[in-house]
This record gives C-alpha cells, structure tokens and sequence, in this order.
C-alpha cells in the first residue's frame, strides 16, 4: 500500500494530522528545536507522517529519529513527548485498532472453542449407537464351539527339539590321546565297540627294534 491509499483508508480527523497547515507548523518548531540539521527537514517530516499513515506506530518514531537522523536517545524521545498532545487523535485511534484485534481474536478463540466443543458432542453421541451385529455364520460358529470344546481348533504349539549338550573344554582334557585311545574309557559312545578292535596298542622298544624275519630271499648277484 503507497501513501495515498493508506491516507485514504484513514479516518478524517486523521488526515488532518497529515495534511492540515497546523501540522505543518507544529513539525516545524518541534525540528528546529532538536535537530541541528536544516537538510533533514524532509525526512523528518516522512518519519512521523508515515506513523500518521499507519506504517508503523507512534511509539515507534523515536527509533526511526535515532536510526534516520543520528539523534540521541534523549532527544528523540523529547520530540515524541512534545508531539504527543498534537498527535493525540492518533494514538487514541491506534488504541481503539488494537482493542478491536483483540476482541476479533478472542471471537475467533471462541468460534473455535465452540466448534471444538460440537466436535466432541457428535463424537460422543455416534460412540453411543448401538453396534452393527456381526455376521451371523460367525455367531452360530462361536457358540457351537462354546457348547462343544472339542469343536475348537487347538493352538498350533511348535514340537520341543532335544537339546544337545555344549562342547567343553573339560570333555577334551579327558580324551587327550589320539586316534581312538579314549573309547576305552566311554565304550558307551556311538561306534566305540565296533572301533575297539582297530584301536592301536602300545609296543615295547625291543619288539619294534628287533630283527624282522626276511620275508624274501635276498638275491645274489655274484652267481
């Protein structure tokens, strides 16, 4: 919105804050008494006409002076405390504005509140109908298995696995001989008997180192 809608949008004794000769004057004195800069006059002017229009608040102008004409704090609030009376009409209209965006707001919060409160009460009175019935086929299969037990299917339980003892340490240290040695002492062990005959037994030195008969008769070559 440009300036000329927002100054037609306004209420009369508004405009005449913005345009009148009166308000000329009193901008006029108020600047040359707190800003030493006659070049600044015109943004002056713009910073508290555009609060006029509606851009911004009129306790924001302060700011604006600070930001746009390098004033201190003080003497920017110095200015708003003399236009205050002049500018008058303004803040009353300003006040009235945020009055009624309030109330527009507290009447949207309780348009909502009321139809949130509908939704429940629907809610709650089609929660109370009476449920559609079921299936009767469905009916007639659970009462003919509540009146004969044998008639209802039995749960699918998983058949038990027998469990096989862990490999220790402890069966190894007792089984330390190799190649069979150990079925002696668990002959009751799968295969021990039938590999008890092929199980090797000790020797003595002599046997092993003894003169083995000739199974041949050596050849002789001198003949």
């Amino acid at each position: 919105m440009d300036r000329n809608e927002a100054y037609k949008a306004l209420p009369q004794n508004i405009q005449f804050l913005y345009d009148s000769p009166e308000s000329g004057d009193i901008l006029r004195a108020s600047f040359n008494a707190h800003v030493a800069q006659p070049e600044s006059y015109k943004t002056y002017v713009h910073i508290v006409g555009d609060a006029i229009l509606g851009f911004y608040k009129t306790k924001d102008i302060p700011k604006k002076l600070q930001f746009e004409l390098n004033l201190g704090a003080d003497d920017a609030q110095r200015i708003l405390t003399e236009l205050s009376s002049f500018l008058a009409p303004l803040i009353e209209f300003e006040q009235q504005e945020e009055q009624r965006g309030k109330a527009g707001l507290q009447e949207l919060e309780q348009n909502f509140k009321n139809l949130r409160e509908e939704a429940m009460q629907l809610h709650n009175t089609s929660g109370a109908e009476t449920p559609t019935r079921s299936d009767p086929g469905v009916e007639a299969a659970v009462a003919e298995a509540m009146t004969d037990p044998a008639k209802v299917a039995a749960p699918n339980v998983k058949t038990s696995y027998t469990v096989e003892p862990m490999h220790t340490m402890q069966t190894d240290i007792t089984r330390i001989h190799g190649y069979g040695a150990y079925r002696d002492l668990f002959p009751d062990e799968k295969g021990a008997q039938a590999q008890k005959e092929g199980t090797i037994k000790s020797a003595s030195q002599e046997e092993l180192l003894g003169k083995k008969p000739e199974l041949a008769q050596k050849p002789n070559y001198s003949e």
